[in-house]
Parts: C-alpha cells; structure tokens; sequence
C-alpha cells in the first residue's frame, strides 16, 4: 500500500512545480508606467497530476494567475509546502502581501507599492 495517496502526490507536483512573486513590468498600457500584480506561475509544461488537483479544486487549470481568488486557493492547497517550489522566497513575499497590492495609477502608488514590498 502506497504510503501517499494520489491527491497528496498530485499536492506535492502542484507545490514543486509553481512559483509565485509581485511582478514588476514597465508598460506603455498603464498611464502610471508600470504594471504591479501578484502572479502564480508554472514555467514549462503543467504535469498532469497539477492538472488534476487543480481542477478537483474548482480552479481553472492554466499556466497564469493574477486573481486574488485563484491565489488564495492555490496558497490555502500548498501551505507547509512552499519550500518545494524552486521561489520559496518569491511564494513566501507573495503570500505576505497580494492581498494589499492594487494596481497603482500614479506615479506615487508606484513609489508606494515598492516601499511596501522593500519594506
């Protein structure tokens, strides 16, 4: 008898596979200059297994989420689990604080929002 069962396999595919930070990007589409959100991510191919527990969860199986929704579900299923993941410290800066980052609009949010993160 196996000593995990396949949902706790799956678990343990879904936190060795993602990563997660507050991404950073200059744009030319927002009037502040940049676009600040909290990002999940997987960087190849998604394996099957994450495939599975994701969607048992009710969540869209995709290689990108920014939703605060999607996040929390994602973060609830891999607690005590984020040092699988090759960016626990990126998963780790993500949890303390993708609820509180909102996308700024002037140039000051901007100055904030990265205090914030520094701080």
């Amino acid at each position: 008898m196996p000593i995990l069962n396949e949902e706790d396999r799956n678990l343990i595919l879904l936190a060795s596979n993602i990563k997660g930070d507050i991404v950073c990007q200059r744009t030319k589409s927002r009037k502040c200059g940049y676009l600040i959100q909290p990002r999940l991510w997987f960087s190849n191919r998604m394996p099957q297994g994450v495939k599975s527990i994701l969607e048992s969860k009710g969540i869209e199986a995709k290689m990108q989420y920014s939703s605060v929704e999607e996040i929390t579900k994602i973060l609830n299923m891999i607690t005590g689990l984020e040092e699988l993941s090759s960016n626990p410290n990126g998963l780790a800066t993500l949890r303390l604080h993708y609820a509180q980052i909102q996308q700024p609009k002037t140039h000051d949010d901007v100055i904030r929002v990265l205090s914030m993160l520094d701080g």
